[in-house]
């Protein structure tokens, strides 16, 4: 999840049109990425590394802010315009100091080349960090420990909310990432065509049982070559979601999974029930479905209701309106009493162990999180900007764009609700791998839903062990 900038990925490998039978052998390639990061501390250990937190560790970042330090994220085209220009601002701000910024376009590439440095110890001073990814790291030493920074002052997290500034804590409880860009998963639906089709807006459906019975009645209401739902039973943020609504843990501390076997069952069958009554497209249709946000079947009309993250709203907007099939909005995954399915997945940023020039790292961050003029030209493009105050400038701006609004509202309101933070393991990448290879088996017929739960449980558990 390009994350948010989450657009660009798992689904997103890159921005070139590709088949979800494409993204499927991408996945091997990611399962080798993946298997390069259980690796991780082999592949230091090999180069004559002992992984250590910090060789500056309990420093305070205080000092002069100057000479040049290096900077990565992932994106292109108009991200990378609007971090240069953040850049720009810091050294308009700092002209002893210089960020010598490195783009790296594919999501998915940017974690390989990252686990590669990493294992070397050359990170670059400030990487840019996902939830999602950050136990490949900070469990590892490659990554300092933030809260001496911040207790010094170095970094002001003080208008960052508590639940989102915790999403970048170690398992240690200490803080590898600062929080820049609030993001999640969520359902994006056509309006337009919920509203010709006479249904109730799916803001309005609290319960998964509501929501599938949604979808099913709305099967038989809509035009010819349109289906109610795309095929979602590999998604791994509805899995979240499922998981997390029925109040148990997604993951446990060891990186095993952290609930009983039979809401896996449930949760596929939820989907199975779903895509035999007709309320999906086939599985075979699924399969062929491009990745790129642009091409994806919501985007162009012919289905109704998705996933999909809320800071590509604007995106899906674009290319649904160049298609004329209507206007999308977004709702929010079930929040019941057991918990809620809506999980934050913010990306941000950490500084590495071996950085030598930890004054300007810090100073770095700390203007990319706080700084007005910053974050205005930045304007919440990887996840929207996690200091409150910031948040709602940018809400209440003038001439905001219809879309943009309504997605910095609606992160918002997911993050004054009390949403889940998940603390993902180190070999993610390749639970999301069996996630997907296993639905696609019962999709396809291979396997039952209990034989397919059996696997998937075999395989995640065997990656959490693959530290």
């Amino acid at each position: 999840m390009d994350a948010p900038g989450l657009g660009n990925s798992r689904r997103a490998l890159s921005q070139t049109h590709r088949t979800r039978r494409d993204f499927l052998v991408g996945a091997g390639k990611i399962a080798a990425g993946a298997a390069m990061i259980g690796g991780f501390s082999s592949l230091m250990a090999a180069c004559g590394i002992t992984p250590s937190l910090s060789s500056t560790g309990g420093a305070t970042g205080k000092g002069t802010v100057a000479g040049k330090i290096t900077f990565s994220w992932w994106g292109t085209g108009e991200r990378n315009t609007k971090t240069q220009a953040v850049i720009d601002l810091f050294e308009k701000k700092y002209p002893q100091a210089s960020i010598q910024g490195v783009s790296v376009g594919d999501f998915n590439t940017y974690w390989q080349k990252l686990t590669v440095e990493a294992a070397a110890r050359n990170l670059p001073d400030v990487p840019q960090m996902q939830v999602r990814y950050m136990s490949a790291y900070d469990t590892r030493g490659a990554l300092m420990a933030l809260d001496d920074l911040i207790k010094s002052g170095a970094i002001d997290v003080s208008g960052i909310p508590k639940v989102v500034l915790d999403s970048g804590r170690g398992p240690d409880g200490k803080l590898y990432m600062i929080p820049t860009g609030s993001a999640t998963n969520n359902w994006m639906y056509n309006d337009t065509l919920v509203t010709n089709a006479g249904l109730p807006s799916p803001t309005t459906l609290k319960t998964w049982d509501e929501i599938q019975k949604w979808l099913l009645a709305a099967k038989d209401k809509l035009p010819s070559g349109v289906y109610a739902c795309d095929l979602r039973g590999d998604d791994d943020s509805i899995w979240w979601a499922w998981v997390s609504t029925n109040g148990q843990k997604v993951f446990n501390d060891d990186g095993t999974l952290g609930f009983p076997k039979q809401l896996m069952i449930d949760y596929w069958n939820w989907w199975e029930t779903l895509r035999k009554g007709g309320a999906t497209v086939p599985a075979a249709m699924h399969s062929e479905e491009p990745s790129s946000n642009v091409q994806r079947y919501l985007a162009l009309g012919k289905v109704m209701f998705d996933e999909a993250p809320a800071n590509q709203l604007g995106a899906y907007q674009s290319a649904l309106t160049a298609a004329g099939k209507g206007t999308m909005k977004l709702a929010a995954f079930p929040n019941g009493p057991s918990g809620n399915g809506q999980v934050l997945i913010n990306n941000g940023l950490s500084i590495a162990a071996n950085t030598t020039n930890l004054p300007t790292a810090a100073a770095w961050v700390n203007f990319f999180t706080n700084d007005p003029d910053g974050a205005k030209a930045y304007a919440s493009d990887n996840g929207t900007v996690t200091v409150t105050k910031l948040l709602e400038d940018q809400i209440n701006a003038t001439g905001i764009d219809p879309s943009t609004k309504l997605y910095l509202q609606f992160l918002k309101d997911v993050i004054d609700s009390k949403p889940t933070i998940v603390n993902f393991p180190a070999n993610y990448q390749a639970v999301n791998l069996a996630l997907v290879n296993n639905y696609s088996n019962v999709a396809f017929g291979k396997a039952t839903v209990e034989a397919a739960v059996d696997a998937f449980f075999s395989q995640a558990n065997a990656a959490a062990a693959n530290k």
